[in-house]
């Protein structure tokens, strides 16, 4: 069996992919719609029963509020072996370069522009003028 250290990421402590989560929250909240729809259907059946009738209603017209806070809550693509991002440590910040290096040369050749060419006329640098001058 091959050996790895605790820092190795392992395939199977991956977290589920971003569809793979979109599909899970869609199918969450087309059966709460589902069971919304059974509320209002089951009103008619119910009429004589007031405290069911009560709650169905409430069954309808608070399900959509809850189904909405539950299926967007968190973003539970994380594994048990994956913590969410809050409660992973920080990364310490790359060092920053010394401020007193001094001056730079930049190695390099002046080019100058071509006079007989409008400045706004599209041409990549380095590629030649044309032949006849158009553009």
């Amino acid at each position: 069996m091959a050996h790895h250290d605790d820092d190795t990421p392992v395939i199977t402590q991956a977290s589920r992919g971003r569809s793979v989560d979109a599909s899970r929250r869609q199918r969450n909240y087309l059966i709460m719609m589902g069971i919304r729809v059974l509320c209002f259907v089951g009103l008619w059946p119910a009429r004589s029963n007031p405290v069911l009738v009560l709650v169905l209603l409430l069954g309808a017209v608070l399900l959509p509020y809850l189904a909405v806070l539950l299926v967007n809550a968190k973003d539970q693509r994380h594994t048990a072996a994956t913590p969410p991002p809050e409660q992973t440590a920080p990364a310490e910040p790359a060092p920053r370069p010394a401020v007193d290096q001094g001056p730079v040369t930049i190695e390099g050749e002046v080019v100058e522009d071509d006079p007989s060419r409008p400045a706004l006329e599209p041409r990549r640098p380095g590629t030649p003028p044309p032949p006849g001058g158009g553009p």
